[in-house]
């Protein structure tokens, strides 16, 4: 059961809270940082930072990408759960 939102709706969401230049410029300057940090960066030893630097650098892309898709993620994980069992999220 795929449990992330469709990508055109990440699309469609991304578009609409960053359509000031100003937040735009907040996620270039993240895809500067991680672009940058690529070669270098390992996922499971740097993901956290990498988050935070999203979090710090466009707060708007911050809260499509990571709070409202672990949101939905977590939506779905509960609707296809087997009732009565245990389900962590």
């Amino acid at each position: 059961v795929p449990v992330d939102r469709p990508q055109a709706a990440i699309r469609s969401r991304v578009g609409q809270l960053l359509w000031h230049p100003k937040l735009l410029q907040g996620l270039l300057r993240y895809g500067s940082h991680s672009l940058l940090r690529r070669d270098s960066a390992s996922a499971t030893r740097d993901a956290e930072a990498f988050r935070e630097e999203l979090e710090k650098c466009c707060p708007a892309a911050y809260r499509v990408l990571v709070e409202e898709r672990s949101t939905c993620m977590a939506h779905e994980i509960r609707s296809a759960a087997t009732p009565k069992e245990e389900v962590f999220v």
